[in-house]
């Protein structure tokens, strides 16, 4: 990683201003900044919809946000640009062009529907950076399975058979040392093993597991919110509306990769992880609570077999993604001239 562009970048405002919890805190860009306050090669934020009307500070050659509030936002049925919340942040009219690049950490989906509605490339699809320093290469694993997420978005997963979230972590109870991290206490009592824990001690626990179920995708209240929307018909990520159902990357993908644990990833109408990795290669898929259950007795009982598919996803989420590589490869990448 060059030097002179890690020494030239300041920081506005990260996400542990917008959101309590979540990866803000394990990404650590903090530790690629400049102290000095005269080097204005790159200005980056990362945080939610008000950092479009945040007032910038002139003179840097270039503007990075790192947008972590899509899809989400769009249970709203607004665009970014419609809404006016009142956020102490808000200060100017919104404004798309005093970006350069808007990095999209959960979904290329949605990327693509902003860059059509708003007729630009600076949307870009990226995985949720994670500073290399989590990496604990000398952790045991000495847990089985992990989830880390809350079930509270079954609320709006009512459609069918679709309970599925918290049917795959039910799963997790048949194995011994299998571990649910939540932050929702009140919803995942009975099945979460630490409750809004920091997450220097969830990272450890992943550290010390083999294997991450994850589920990249999203029910909320969407299905009359997307209807809203310009041309909302026209893109892949509405393709389950009726539903309640959209895609959405989570960062168990990224910490899973440091952490060098197994992914089993649902098999959903998007599978969004493959625009980043390959599966059998980097992760396994699993189609529901069954599948899931037969493919973790499977690959802890050939866990020598298997584990080269964590290492493999490791390095190559080092190679492009960590937080040390999202300046080499993506912020390098769109230097200006």
């Amino acid at each position: 990683m060059g030097g002179k562009l890690v020494n030239s970048m300041h920081i506005l405002n990260d996400m542990v201003g917008d959101y309590n919890l979540g990866t803000g805190y394990v990404m650590n860009m903090e530790d690629f900044a400049s102290d000095d306050d005269n080097d204005k090669e790159v200005l980056l934020s990362w945080g939610i919809n008000s950092m479009y009307r945040t007032e910038l500070p002139p003179g840097y050659k270039r503007y990075i946000l790192l947008e972590a509030e899509e899809p989400v936002g769009l249970q709203t049925g607004k665009l970014p640009h419609a809404r006016h919340e009142v956020d102490e942040l808000v200060t100017v009219p919104w404004r798309l062009d005093k970006w350069d690049v808007i990095a999209h950490s959960q979904s290329p989906s949605v990327t693509q529907y902003f860059n059509g509605v708003y007729e630009t490339n600076k949307f870009v699809p990226i995985l949720q950076p994670v500073h290399p320093k989590w990496h604990n290469p000398a952790a045991e694993k000495k847990y089985t399975v992990a989830y880390c997420g809350g079930t509270h978005e079954c609320e709006h997963n009512r459609i069918g058979d679709r309970w599925k979230l918290r049917r795959f972590v039910h799963t997790l109870r048949k194995f011994p040392d299998s571990v649910h991290i939540s932050q929702w206490p009140a919803i995942d009592g009975p099945t979460q093993t630490h409750s809004c824990i920091p997450d220097a001690e969830k990272m450890q626990i992943l550290n010390e597991t083999k294997i991450s179920v994850i589920k990249n995708s999203h029910f909320g209240g969407y299905s009359e919110a997307a209807r809203k929307l310009p041309n909302w018909d026209k893109y892949n990520w509405t393709s389950h509306i009726d539903e309640n159902w959209v895609p959405q990357l989570k960062g168990r993908v990224s910490e899973s990769c440091i952490c060098k644990n197994l992914m089993l990833v649902h098999r959903d109408p998007w599978n969004e992880i493959e625009h980043f990795l390959t599966p059998d290669k980097h992760f396994i898929y699993f189609n529901d609570e069954a599948d899931l259950e037969n493919k973790i007795k499977d690959c802890l009982n050939n866990w020598d077999f298997v584990q080269h598919i964590a290492e493999n996803a490791y390095k190559e989420y080092i190679r492009k993604w960590c937080t040390s590589a999202f300046y080499d490869r993506f912020i390098r990448e769109h230097e200006k001239a």
